[in-house]
């Protein structure tokens, strides 16, 4: 019985489509850093242009101590945590999902 249990939940894990889930997704990332000087605002912007996926890097904010990233299938943690190791601060803010862009042409 458990066997067959087993064997059936493991068919139902496999069978599930993995592109719906490793379907990479265009995202904005907002990430607040501790940016003192005119240095750690471009070494932070080096860092985050090499990370895989990732379009475009801009600051924001009225101190400009936040940094904006739009990319397509970038991974957020990842980015954080790079920037956390060389900034000594780095905080997530907010991951919005973008939908894509369809645009119709009207004929008439």
């Amino acid at each position: 019985m458990f066997t067959i249990f087993f064997k059936r939940a493991c068919f139902l894990f496999a069978s599930s489509s993995p592109s719906k889930q490793l379907k990479p997704m265009k995202q904005k990332v907002v990430i607040k850093l501790s940016l003192e000087g005119h240095k750690s605002r471009s070494k932070a912007l080096k860092i985050a242009v090499r990370v895989s996926g990732v379009e475009s890097v801009a600051l924001k904010g009225d101190d400009r101590s936040q940094i904006e990233v739009t990319g397509d299938g970038m991974d957020p943690v990842l980015l954080t945590s790079l920037l956390r190791k060389t900034m000594r601060f780095a905080e997530l803010l907010t991951v919005i999902n973008l939908k894509p862009k369809i645009m119709r042409l009207r004929i008439e």
